[in-house]
């Protein structure tokens, strides 16, 4: 019986220390155009002291916020892009320059629909304070127009 409790102590501990810590959320919605498009506008909301690294991220540093589209039903026009205040400089951690964003951010896709109400993906991100980084994460998204 002791061995037992003792057992079930330890996977209790195993699973509240292995709850994931994420820093970063994420808002999704989509906006229509005037021309007959609409942009899918992701937002980042970023807790105080932590960052997210840009899309144009050197092959060598961290690990560079990546976007996949899913949907079928949807025709992307040009690329993602970043609107926030992007910091650029030497990032002590990796030795190399990066583009990070430490306040929230939109990531703005502009596409046309060919013929449905949804459009669906993930978003790759590695996050960072100034002391450690989490491994990477991919969160879904769909947002309805």
């Amino acid at each position: 019986m002791k061995y037992s409790f003792i057992l079930l102590l330890g996977l209790f501990c195993l699973n509240v220390s292995a709850q994931i810590e994420n820093p970063i959320g994420w808002i999704s919605e989509v906006v229509a155009n005037e021309d007959g498009t609409y942009d899918l506008v992701l937002e980042a909301q970023i807790d105080n002291g932590w960052c997210i690294y840009s899309q144009h991220t050197a092959d060598d540093g961290p690990i560079p916020t990546y976007f996949e589209i899913t949907s079928n039903n949807v025709e992307l026009v040009g690329e993602f892009e970043e609107l926030g205040e992007a910091k650029e400089g030497m990032d002590e951690m990796f030795g190399v320059q990066v583009i990070k964003f430490t306040k929230n951010s939109k990531f703005v896709q502009k596409f046309k629909s060919k013929d449905g109400n949804s459009i669906a993906g993930n978003v790759t991100f590695m996050t960072c304070d100034d002391k450690r980084c989490l491994p990477p994460l991919t969160i879904d998204f769909e947002a309805t127009y």
